[in-house]
């Protein structure tokens, strides 16, 4: 009984003070389409697997935006890998991938509507046989990938909701 009688004079006054939760759908104003445009790598093929990165983000920004017209959304993607962890004889032990996407979407007239960098890091470890070093990295570039893509889609429809929010 006592939390109820706190949240009844809270709720009036956020009501009062015009406060509207960021991630509630907006009334009346539906998100405008968005079409995924260009996803590459800004250097490709540097190391193996590099183009399946551009294709997973590809794909899963497909997921989240499936039209076909509208806003074109483009991603440059960078991908580093550096070391986390060493041994007192220099041999690295641990390493990390960090993929950063430059991300622009642009209008039908090519006027840039929004232009963001956002990153990712997965590690793996690096181990005594190539082959397990090799399926570790594979797979960390995969969780870095995907991730990548969810945090584009995130912002790009943050972005979306903000801008019809303040068209209102």
């Amino acid at each position: 009984m006592r939390p109820s009688i706190f949240l009844l004079p809270l709720s009036i006054f956020l009501a009062s003070c015009g406060y509207t939760p960021l991630y509630a759908p907006v009334a009346g104003s539906p998100l405008a389409p968005v079409q995924i445009g260009a996803v590459a790598m800004a250097e490709v093929e540097i190391q193996p697997g590099q183009r399946l990165v551009a294709q997973e983000v590809r794909q899963r920004l497909a997921q989240s935006f499936p039209n076909t017209t509208g806003a074109v959304l483009t991603v440059e993607i960078t991908e580093t890998t550096t070391a986390l962890a060493l041994e007192r004889t220099a041999v690295v032990r641990r390493a990390q991938i960090v993929l950063t996407g430059k991300t622009t979407l642009t209008d039908a007239a090519g006027e840039t509507l929004l232009e963001v960098g956002l990153s990712s890091v997965a590690a793996y470890n690096v181990e005594n046989n190539p082959f397990s070093t090799e399926s570790g990295k594979a797979f960390a570039r995969q969780i870095a990938a995907r991730s990548l893509a969810e945090s584009i889609a995130r912002r790009i429809t943050l972005w979306q909701r903000t801008e019809s929010g303040t068209r209102n």
